[in-house]
């Protein structure tokens, strides 16, 4: 829909609203990009110094507060910087949906449940999934740019149903 709605000739002045409701990164400044980038890692290195408390908390919360983790505390740390790192990075490229669907999927996959490998494995996939998902998005129409969100979400929605049938299908597991 957002494909055919970008295409349509009637719609003038509706990229504004394209760019913030299906992402570019076609006009990123590296004056945008610094500040967003520093705090994305900072909050990225706080967090993977709390990866063991993390792969804790996925065994369970009442065993993480058993053997010690501050469950609440760090779910509060967790939740302050990915909002952070997410506000900026949507703050100047608008939302891309399910890059973080995809990939913590996929390094989860790969990598298995610990926290140590998966995040910084994520961010690697998902700036490889953004790269490739912008090649394409300047491929489809020539000489315009298709906002990357729609390349995206062709790629993440089959993703995502994939997903839910093996969760439907039980077999899912890290």
């Amino acid at each position: 829909m957002a494909f055919l709605l970008y295409t349509s000739p009637s719609l003038e002045g509706a990229s504004e609203v394209f760019f913030w409701l299906m992402g570019s990164v076609e006009n990123i400044t590296w004056k945008s990009l610094i500040p967003v980038a520093i705090l994305s890692i900072v909050s990225m290195i706080i967090i993977g110094m709390y990866a063991r408390e993390l792969d804790t908390i996925q065994l369970g919360e009442e065993y993480a507060k058993s053997v010690g983790v501050n469950v609440e505390g760090l779910k509060l740390i967790a939740l302050v910087l990915v909002t952070l790192s997410v506000s900026a990075a949507v703050s100047i490229s608008g939302l891309i949906g399910f890059v973080g669907l995809i990939t913590p999927h996929i390094s989860r996959l790969i990598y298995g449940g610990s926290n140590r490998k998966v995040i910084p494995a994520s961010a690697i996939f998902g700036a490889i999934f953004l790269v490739v998902a912008y090649d394409i998005a300047r491929l489809i129409i020539l000489p315009r740019v298709v906002p990357i969100g729609i390349v995206t979400g062709i790629i993440g929605v089959p993703f995502f149903i994939y997903l839910l049938r093996r969760l439907a299908g039980g077999y899912y597991s890290d």
